[in-house]
């Protein structure tokens, strides 16, 4: 017997068992992986007109509608597209997992995500300006301007005349006691 090798079989039973299981579904192999592509592949900003665009955006890759830890910079140079590889397509239960996006909006743009996971996400950044009205805003309710505090500027005449006086009533004070002490 020394020099052959033994052949270890697994008993009827044992391999009955694991059919069984998988027959059933208590135990499922969910193999395989799946890709999901993105694109910004519209910008709505009259071509860049007033060179608000960004140099990059972030694109974060989503998880059955929660944000996942997998996030991606697109750039022009890189053709502002990513494809997201080698992706689970099952959970570990079994359940086919859904992928979304969702960008980080840039300031300035409203983005919006079209497209799904078998076609590949597609979005579009539409540049929305901030208004500067022609007018001033009032500062108070039903156009009045409001009654604020006074914080600084000119201060209030009569405080300086009140100081003053106080100052000029305690150096005479002074004098007085002091010329008595002299005196005495």
């Amino acid at each position: 017997m020394a020099g052959k090798k033994k052949l270890i079989r697994l008993p009827a039973l044992l391999l009955a068992l694991c059919l069984a299981l998988l027959l059933t579904g208590a135990v499922a192999f969910a193999a395989g992986t799946t890709e999901i592509s993105v694109s910004v592949s519209l910008w709505e900003d009259e071509d860049n007109a007033y060179e608000t665009r960004p140099e990059s955006v972030r694109i974060v890759l989503t998880v059955n509608g929660e944000d996942s830890q997998t996030a991606v910079e697109l750039t022009e140079a890189g053709g502002w597209s990513h494809t997201f590889r080698d992706l689970p397509k099952y959970d570990g239960e079994g359940k086919e997992i859904v992928y979304g996006v969702r960008e980080e909006e840039p300031f300035d743009y409203e983005a919006s995500v079209g497209g799904d996971a078998a076609a590949g996400f597609v979005i579009t950044n539409t540049f929305v300006p901030v208004e500067i009205p022609d007018e001033p805003v009032p500062l108070g309710v039903n156009n009045k301007v409001a009654n604020l505090p006074r914080t600084g500027g000119a201060a209030d005449p009569m405080l300086w005349i009140a100081s003053g006086t106080a100052a000029l009533a305690a150096l005479v004070v002074l004098m007085l006691v002091r010329r008595k002490k002299v005196g005495n």
